[in-house]
């Protein structure tokens, strides 16, 4: 994690997007930019809250370790969020993993800072509370989308979330418990992809061939559903 000490950066962020409608008084807070590289956790279950984030830019992904040691793959975030108010409104410890897929770009509150005051900011709680009210719709309509939806749709969506310049390249073997299935079902589907022209595996990497396809498949399965 990198702080960004770009005052011309910091005030477009805060004029273009809704800090102030989740904050009263925002001037009054220790608010922080900072940038994540690509492949850093924003956050890592298990490890106290330190601070609530409000996602700007870039990708990341949001996922969980099962008690069988699998992986669970939750959505990805890819516009503004709040992150850390299901933990801090329930005064948890971090439930979820969150890793920056690109760039990523955020506002930091240190809430060794500024608890407190958070707690008593009216403005901040409702806007807690819209997003912990959005977030439990929409984990019900992941759960219906893990169960129903093919592999090849969960697939798809998340070839087009996570490729980097239509270029895919992942571990299968930890993507296949991401998405919940088996190894060799998921390297069945990459070549069924590769057999109707959406990829083309090259040098062990797959790039994407038909992006317009993919997307239409995935239908944004993963999108903003945690």
């Amino acid at each position: 994690m990198e702080r960004i000490y770009d005052k011309a950066l910091f005030e477009k962020i805060i004029r273009e997007y809704p800090i102030e409608e989740a904050l009263t008084d925002y001037k009054e807070y220790p608010i922080e930019l900072v940038l994540f590289k690509k492949g850093e956790h924003l956050f890592k279950y298990g490890e106290p809250l330190a601070y609530i984030c409000f996602f700007i830019s870039g990708r990341a992904k949001v996922y969980s370790l099962l008690a069988n040691g699998k992986h669970f793959l939750h959505t990805f975030y890819h516009q503004f969020e709040l992150i850390g108010d299901i933990e801090f409104v329930n005064r948890l410890d971090i439930r979820t993993n969150v890793q920056a897929l690109t760039e990523v770009y955020c506002l930091l509150l240190p809430l060794n800072e500024c608890h407190a005051r958070l707690y008593d900011d009216r403005k901040f709680l409702r806007a807690a509370c819209s997003h912990l009210a959005s977030k439990l719709d929409s984990r019900e309509q992941l759960n219906s989308h893990n169960i129903f939806y093919p592999l090849e749709e969960r697939l798809a969506s998340y070839i087009i979330n996570t490729s980097d310049g239509l270029v895919f390249h992942e571990n299968l073997t930890s993507l296949s418990e991401l998405l919940g299935t088996s190894y060799r079902h998921l390297l069945r589907t990459l070549k069924d992809f590769c057999d109707r022209g959406y990829l083309e595996k090259e040098n062990g990497v797959y790039k994407i061939t038909a992006p317009n396809a993919l997307k239409t498949l995935g239908a944004d399965i993963y999108m903003n559903y945690y």
